[in-house]
């Protein structure tokens, strides 16, 4: 169980909580958290790319973020569902829950803020 970003005294667990977790990976930079410097993920930069550029860099990277940072879910197939001009992005991430007593394939939507 985790705090809940922008939730003053709400908490998130199960799928929830994995789905902040991958959010929060994939927006962090790579390299912006001083005692974590593998955290995070190299997609802000690749923001300012042209489309068909940074199409597949930023596929890439998330499929790298989450394998190096999350140990819950190991990603299989990653989709840009949208993007925004004001900087934020949904993936359709499908992976293995691997903190359960069984892995189970489960599909996340994910939105990645771009903003902070």
């Amino acid at each position: 169980m985790q705090i809940k970003i922008g939730a003053i005294g709400l908490t998130v667990e199960g799928i929830e909580d994995i789905n902040q977790e991958i959010g929060l990976i994939i927006a962090t930079p790579l390299g912006s958290i001083p005692h974590m410097p593998e955290f995070g993920s190299r997609i802000p930069f690749y923001l300012d790319k042209p489309q068909n550029v940074a199409l597949p860099l930023i596929i890439a990277e998330v499929y790298r973020a989450i394998k190096k940072n999350s140990t819950r879910f190991k990603p299989s197939s990653v989709k840009l569902v949208s993007a925004s001009p004001n900087r934020k992005m949904v993936f359709k991430i499908s992976g293995i829950l691997t903190d359960a007593q069984t892995d189970k394939e489960v599909i996340l939507n994910v939105l990645a803020d771009f903003t902070r």
